[in-house]
Formats: C-alpha cells, sequence, structure tokens
C-alpha cells in the first residue's frame, strides 16, 4: 500500500483540531475535542451503536483506535518523512558509489 502523505495532511487539516478523546457511557460514544465532555464538543457522535452487530467493547476500541491514530498522526507523519529521506539517502548513496 503506496501511502498518499499529501491527501493524508489535506485530510488533517480540514478536520477539527486535536487531541481527540473517546467519550462513552451508558451506550452513548463521541469523539471529542477534548474539551470537555459535552455533546456540543463531539467530533464524531454516532446514533444507532445500541444495534450495532459489534460488541460494545469492540465498538469502543475501533473509537479508541481511530483517535489514538489522529493524536498521533503529526509524529507519524514526521517519523515517515525522516524514513523516506533516511532511505533516498541511501539509494543515492549506492548509486553514487556504483
Amino acid at each position: 500500500m503506496t501511502v498518499d502523505l499529501k491527501a493524508l495532511k489535506r485530510l488533517y487539516a480540514a478536520a477539527t483540531k486535536g487531541p481527540w478523546v473517546v467519550y462513552h457511557e451508558h451506550r452513548t460514544l463521541e469523539i471529542q475535542d477534548g474539551k470537555g465532555t459535552h455533546s456540543r464538543n463531539a467530533v464524531v457522535h454516532w446514533t444507532g451503536f445500541d444495534s450495532s452487530s459489534k460488541e460494545w467493547g469492540e465498538t469502543v476500541s475501533n473509537a479508541e483506535l481511530i483517535v489514538a491514530l489522529v493524536n498521533a498522526f503529526p509524529a507519524l507523519l514526521s517519523e515517515l518523512r525522516a524514513l523516506r529521506e533516511d532511505a533516498a539517502t541511501v539509494r543515492h548513496a549506492r548509486r553514487v558509489r556504483g
């Protein structure tokens, strides 16, 4: 799989600024902007989880994964850029050495 960094950066820039948090209580599940635990802070709010075929714990885990990835995105992007630069340096050094 090729990672389209431009598309990911565009999506991240257009999204609600983080950090995000998961709020779940009494079968209510939201991803919130971290500014409190009120529905007006919801970044994503799902309805109908009570009829989902997924177990509640799995549903919460899915939301926690989304939040963790969004919050980690800047660091992941930086790491990927550094790795790509290192790989380019190695490729160049191999070409120079022939």
